[in-house]
């Protein structure tokens, strides 16, 4: 990282002691090699602190070293990176399949539940679907093809599959704004019901007041008739 010398002085005894005091020194991350620069990047984004050296060698002797952390500890994060819901029309009584990805670059130690909800076209909630399995770890929690079967009861017109990470909210996040993802759904009568194959994105960019929303109706609201036939669960 940088590298500094300490001129020392000789005493009558014979010893060659450093300058009284504490000695300092500190580098610049834009003026240090693109090899250190990768190495502190890194430190900064780990989910723990990185131990480093500091070396001290006395006219190039034997080195002496003692180590010394840096970064901190920081806490998981769950946010959604994909997933698709097939097919994105349906009429009444149809099913749609959906999968997602669900990730954290910091571990998480205890299991979680994604919350499954079904929300109108302003996001606004209607019926709490049901929960999938999360459990602890690192990385992406891909969610396996799940299927839901709508109600032939349902109302044509544009809804929202709403997916909630960590819906009781028992982990303790570094960020707790970033947790939901919605796929854009269409019933329609089926007299006009469109390709069958066509798919909604997961989208991640949801208003802020679906949130809090969820916290205030979920996990007590339950199924509503009328909207949700059956869910497929499964857990990781």
């Amino acid at each position: 990282m940088r590298s500094t010398q300490i001129l020392l002085g000789r005493a009558g005894t014979g010893l060659y002691l450093p300058p009284t005091g504490t000695q300092s020194a500190s580098f610049s991350y834009a003026t240090v090699q693109a090899s250190a620069q990768a190495v502190l990047d890194a430190a900064t984004t780990a989910c723990v602190p990185q131990s480093f050296y500091i070396q001290v060698e006395a006219d190039s002797g034997t080195p002496w070293g003692d180590d010394t952390l840096i970064g901190t500890t920081k806490l998981p994060d769950f946010f959604f990176t994909a997933g698709t819901l097939t097919p994105a029309t349906i009429t009444p009584g149809g099913t749609v399949t959906f999968t997602a990805d669900l990730y954290t670059a910091c571990p998480v130690n205890a299991p979680s539940t994604l919350g499954v909800f079904l929300a109108d076209a302003n996001y606004n909630l209607l019926s709490y679907i049901g929960g999938i399995s999360v459990g602890a770890g690192t990385g992406t929690f891909p969610v396996a093809p799940t299927a839901i079967t709508f109600s032939s009861a349902i109302a044509p017109g544009s809804y929202y599959l709403v997916l909630a990470a960590d819906v009781d909210a028992v982990i303790a996040e570094s960020n707790e704004n970033n947790n939901t993802g919605a796929f854009s759904l269409q019933v329609v009568a089926s007299q006009l019901l469109a390709v069958q194959g066509s798919a909604s994105a997961l989208d991640s960019d949801l208003p802020g007041p679906v949130r809090a929303n969820i916290e205030q109706d979920a996990p007590s609201m339950g199924f509503v008739d009328g909207y949700v036939q059956a869910f497929g669960t499964l857990s990781r």
